[in-house]
């Protein structure tokens, strides 16, 4: 099949502004840590402000190819979002805005990714619901009828092994994140690039040279000291 092209004008103008701002993506962890400390910030909220932090803050450090501290920032991502789950299951107080942010993202199955880009699989049970496309694909439980977008084509050809079709489901992604507008514009999908590796673990063969999933050196960063 005809590959994409490699890079595109709108990932370099995103990735431009991505470098831009990355310093204050780390002024507001800090700056939600100072909320905290003040008591303007409840501890449910806390950590689930923390969690989509970290992931703006792995971006940045995937567009400068600093791989390394990406993983381990993910990984810090996943686990602020799982203290969150945790103390919004144990009662803590906490806002609805909070709390339906919580349940919202439990539903999507967004961190159920980064579990999967980390080799956390044990964290994958309290950050995803139990019946969601990602969990049923782990168990190749996947119907199609359930099927309702190329990441779920992607699920679906990994539920199924089929690396042709999983290959492209995959550029059908790629496509879509191209027609994003600049504001909206992915630079690096995690979501495919958690799916990838799980599809390579599964010993499917596949192309997937497109910029916006060029994660390397996984195999080094899976001896991380953060797991």
């Amino acid at each position: 099949m005809k590959k994409l092209d490699y890079k595109t004008a709108k990932w370099e103008k995103r990735k431009g502004e991505l470098i831009k701002n990355s310093e204050y993506e780390y002024e507001e962890v800090n700056r939600i840590e100072n909320f905290y400390r003040d008591g303007k910030m409840d501890v449910v909220r806390y950590h689930y402000t923390l969690s989509l932090a970290y992931s703006n803050i792995a971006e940045d450090e995937f567009v400068q190819e600093s791989f390394q501290s990406c993983y381990e920032t993910l990984l810090r991502s996943l686990n602020e979002f799982v203290t969150a789950v945790k103390l919004f299951k144990e009662g803590e107080e906490s806002s609805q805005a909070a709390k339906i942010s919580i349940e919202d993202e439990q539903k999507s199955g967004f961190f159920g990714y980064y579990a999967i880009l980390t080799s956390q699989y044990d964290m994958l049970p309290q950050v995803v619901e139990t019946d969601s496309s990602l969990m049923k694909m782990l168990s190749s439980e996947l119907s199609k009828e359930e099927v309702k977008d190329s990441i779920g084509e992607m699920q679906l050809a990994i539920s199924m092994r089929d690396s042709q079709k999983f290959e492209q489901a995959l550029a059908s992604r790629m496509k879509e994140i191209r027609r994003f507008n600049i504001d909206n514009y992915i630079c690096a999908d995690f979501r495919s690039i958690a799916l990838i590796k799980e599809a390579k673990k599964l010993g499917m063969s596949f192309y997937s040279e497109y910029i916006e999933v060029d994660f390397k050196d996984i195999d080094i960063l899976e001896q991380s000291v953060f797991l």
